[in-house]
């Protein structure tokens, strides 16, 4: 599945992709493509040539079958607007020979699919828990059908302007949410772990762009406290626990609040907040857990103990938003949204 879209460097072949692709040929195995785009398609492909009689023939053939293929995958080009991956993965696996020796699809995507409903350019989803993802669409039979097919990605989180670079945690968590999905749906899955550098396409159908969140910082105006919000975005925590999924990111990305706390001399509330997930002293609980993490690590880097106030409230606050569709299951944008730290800090 190749994501010849905008907002991307080109599909690059890796020379892992190469040799994937080198060994489906040799085996007689047929390769087909689907472009990722808002409507998927499948590009039409040469048969692969078969017969030769001896050792030296066979690599020729081998290198003419590769030549054909290549020419066709250089030439792919998205025609509708969007990206829909999900989509075009469910269509690949179609697309996959029930006879061949292997059933492998390989997806060249920056992962960043921007319809519903997985779309990432939401606020939240970028941020959601992989294991809510996947579990959501699963019980709304959105999973495409990857039952023992091997699943190889390559080029996810890779962008090209205008989509803004992820950062570093944001690629992890965009990986994970993907490889969540592929294995509840059956796949077995593996990364390729080699960056897209190549120009981006030209003159390709528009596709949305994700916001990517700058660093957390503020400025108190006035008389009025300064806030900010930390999100899973930014401050992460592993699933049910107040365990940094990242801690050394998470300590670079505060360490200039916390500059700013102790140079400015504030006074910080940290009000841990949840989703609507569990019970409400469940939530109470891992929200004041979780405020009390980043009061320790923002006291671990320089600000006075004293000056910081935490709290958790669950999911018992004014900007608290509706995190359950009507048959009661999490809505992982959503709940990404309520699973906030909220930092609010004025003169002392």
């Amino acid at each position: 599945m190749l994501g010849a879209h905008a907002n991307s460097p080109a599909p690059e072949l890796v020379p892992q992709v190469k040799e994937l692709i080198s060994q489906t040929v040799g085996a007689g195995d047929g390769v087909s493509v689907v472009v990722g785009q808002g409507r998927p398609d499948v590009v039409p492909m040469p048969g692969v040539v078969h017969g030769a009689a001896n050792s030296d023939a066979k690599k020729s053939q081998a290198r003419q079958n590769l030549t054909a293929i290549g020419a066709v995958l250089g030439k792919a080009r998205a025609t509708t607007a969007e990206n829909d991956l999900l989509a075009a993965v469910g269509l690949a696996a179609r697309s996959l020979s029930p006879t061949a020796t292997g059933r492998t699809l390989v997806i060249v995507d920056s992962g960043l699919q921007s319809t519903a409903p997985l779309a990432f350019q939401d606020k939240g989803m970028l941020a959601a828990e992989p294991d809510q993802v996947a579990g959501y669409l699963a019980d709304n039979n959105g999973l495409p059908d990857l039952k023992d097919v091997r699943v190889v990605l390559s080029g996810f989180g890779d962008t090209a302007a205008p989509q803004v670079p992820l950062s570093a945690a944001q690629r992890k968590n965009l990986i994970a949410i993907w490889k969540a999905i592929f294995e509840r749906a059956g796949g077995i899955v593996e990364q390729v772990d080699q960056p897209m550098t190549a120009a981006p396409l030209t003159g390709l159908p528009a596709v949305s762009v994700v916001p990517v969140p700058a660093a957390p910082s503020f400025a108190a105006t006035g008389t009025q406290p300064a806030k900010v919000e930390l999100d899973d975005q930014t401050v992460a925590f592993v699933p049910d626990t107040a365990r940094y999924r990242d801690p050394a990111g998470v300590k670079e990305l505060l360490q200039p609040l916390a500059d700013q706390i102790s140079a400015k001399r504030l006074a910080v509330q940290l009000t841990g907040t949840a989703a609507s997930a569990g019970t409400a002293t469940g939530r109470r609980k891992l929200s004041l857990q979780r405020a009390e993490a980043v009061r320790d690590t923002l006291v671990s880097l320089g600000v006075d103990r004293a000056s910081i106030v935490a709290k958790g409230v669950g999911s018992d606050w004014p900007g608290h938003v509706p995190d359950l569709d009507a048959d009661g299951h999490l809505l992982p944008g959503a709940a990404a949204q309520n699973r906030l730290v909220i930092v609010e800090a004025k003169a002392s």
